[in-house]
């Protein structure tokens, strides 16, 4: 498709997603969890927005919480557009790339109590597309399949198809992350098959989260857990400081991660804060016995700004190619102008998603810079690094709109290097 008429589609797609949006939001997805210290009695009604939204009590009649079985359907929808120019060495390296816009997650979900003592509950999403396909990966899966086990001060126990303990771009909700898409990807697996164990300590100061994952079961054809190989990761958080209500906090985190082989080879790849683009970094697969993760995070926050860190490296066990290790990192800064802050959830230990206290919305300012290297001793897998400048306008409570700039020089496998630029513009609707 042309550029001009990219240029007129666009428009009247979002308006279309705009239009869509309120009749589909009849239910409420994990990412709308607010933390407790929110009062929202203190926000404007849901008709008080500039973009005026459906009364809570009419999407209330959309769900059952009572008896002994309760639902709570949610949908998230993201509709994003992308303009990407390339140098020709990139094009040369990682393919041709043009301006593409797509539906880049619908996901519709369920969850609920199972008995009357609240203790047992369930979650269950169906996504298309989603934050974790590959191509060739069907476009409907199921995202989440989870039953979870309140045992009060000891913890929760989930079991099903979770999302692994580490990493705060992936354990946090991407619809509440102030840059569209992650950085890290090489170096965390969104969702596996097994088993969490989440608590808090020090009064809801900091959290520790437990996992042990295999997918064996779900690949296609007769794999053993042997052939899969085994996950195991570990996340710990806590509050150097908070004050006024949440308004001021620094959230300090570290989280460890185990991946034996599949099979004796290993694979790392990922792209660079975009779902269009390839992967620019690829390992391939290579002679593995596992790999070992360390991640730190910090997220410090003042009032309306506040900056969001994370470090990982991954030592791999690969004696054939000189055991080779990769990094990745990124910072973003934010700035909400309008004066809200980012309200931390410390029952989980992220921040959730901006809060419009006006007529108006709430306007945040976003700038990132980031990389990833899956290059050392034996592999070449390439590195990537980024530099992003956005906006973000949170309409209201569930809309967001956002546009951003990214530059990614890249340093191809093989040699050479080059770089792209992308316009990202996402509508974002999550109930």
């Amino acid at each position: 498709m042309s550029w001009h008429r990219m240029r007129l589609l666009f428009p009247v797609l979002l308006a279309m997603a705009l239009l869509m949006a309120a009749p589909l939001a009849l239910a409420q997805s994990p990412e709308s969890d607010l933390p407790d210290q929110v009062d929202q009695t203190a926000l404007p009604g849901f008709n008080d927005y500039v973009i005026p939204e459906l009364p809570q009590g009419v999407l209330e009649d959309f769900q059952d919480d009572e008896g002994a079985f309760t639902w709570k359907p949610g949908v998230v929808l993201l509709y994003d557009w992308n303009a990407i120019d390339q140098d020709a060495v990139t094009e040369a390296a990682v393919g041709a790339q043009g301006h593409e816009d797509e539906w880049r997650a619908i996901r519709f979900t369920n969850r609920g109590r199972i008995g009357h003592s609240g203790k047992l509950t369930y979650l269950l999403s169906f996504e298309y597309k989603g934050f974790n396909k590959n191509p060739g990966d069907p476009d409907w899966s199921w995202t989440d399949i989870q039953l979870k086990y309140n045992f009060g001060a000891a913890g929760s126990l989930m079991v099903g198809k979770v999302k692994e303990a580490s990493v705060y771009e992936m354990v946090g909700d991407s619809a509440n992350l102030p840059h569209q898409e992650r950085v890290l990807s090489p170096f965390f697996q969104s969702r596996s098959v097994g088993v969490n164990w989440l608590r808090t300590w020090g009064g809801e100061r900091g959290t520790l989260e437990l996992g042990a994952y295999n997918d064996a079961w779900s690949q296609p054809g007769d794999v053993d857990l042997g052939e899969r190989g085994n996950h195991l990761a570990a996340r710990i958080t806590g509050l150097a400081w908070w004050h006024d209500d949440g308004a001021r906090f620094l959230h300090l985190g570290a989280n460890v991660r185990h991946v034996e082989d599949n099979d004796g080879i290993l694979n790392f790849r990922g792209r660079p804060a975009s779902n269009v683009l390839p992967n620019y970094v690829n390992t391939g697969d290579f002679a593995a016995d596992s790999a070992d993760f360390l991640g730190l995070e910090a997220l410090w926050n003042h009032g309306p700004v506040s900056v969001l860190g994370e470090w990982v490296v991954n030592q791999v066990d690969a004696p054939l190619h000189g055991d080779p290790r990769f990094h990745g990192w990124y910072v973003t800064g934010s700035w909400v102008l309008t004066g809200e802050t980012r309200p931390y959830d410390r029952k989980v230990g992220y921040a959730r998603r901006v809060l419009p206290e006006g007529h108006w919305g709430a306007v945040e300012l976003i700038g990132r810079v980031g990389g990833a290297d899956l290059s050392d001793a034996g592999i070449d897998g390439g590195a990537f690094r980024i530099a992003t400048l956005g906006a973000n306008w949170w309409a209201s409570r569930r809309l967001k709109m956002g546009v951003q700039w990214t530059r990614t020089d890249l340093d191809a496998p093989g040699g050479g290097s080059g770089s792209t630029d992308a316009i990202q513009t996402r509508l974002q609707w999550v109930y």
